[in-house]
């Protein structure tokens, strides 16, 4: 479970938070970070461990399943105490940036 994040908050892009309320996503671009898991298009992945290495980022050790494989995933989670938005960072792919904003 991530620090700090009260346990009803979803963060997610437009597509994402779509497919949250239950709703057809339009697209392949529909990321989810909750308290327990991150989820993208065709992938899930459970959070086995978090830590936080300042006051506005933590690292988050997740494993994954989809489309018949598993794999262990880290991501850098970045302004998680900030009201609206959180980005997502693959630590393997600085690159790899994702702004979610809080699911309503």
């Amino acid at each position: 479970m991530l620090p700090g994040v009260a346990t009803a908050e979803v963060y997610g892009t437009a597509e994402g938070c779509a497919r949250h309320a239950g709703k057809q996503a339009q697209g392949d671009d529909a990321w989810l970070l909750t308290p327990d898991t991150v989820s993208a298009h065709e992938s899930s992945c459970k959070i086995i461990r978090s830590s936080v290495t300042s006051p506005t980022y933590m690292i988050v050790v997740t494993e994954c399943a989809g489309e018949g494989e598993t794999w262990e995933e880290t991501y850098g989670v970045e302004n998680f105490l900030g009201p609206e938005t959180v980005t997502l960072v693959r630590t393997d792919s600085p690159d790899f940036r994702k702004e979610l904003s809080r699911c309503q």
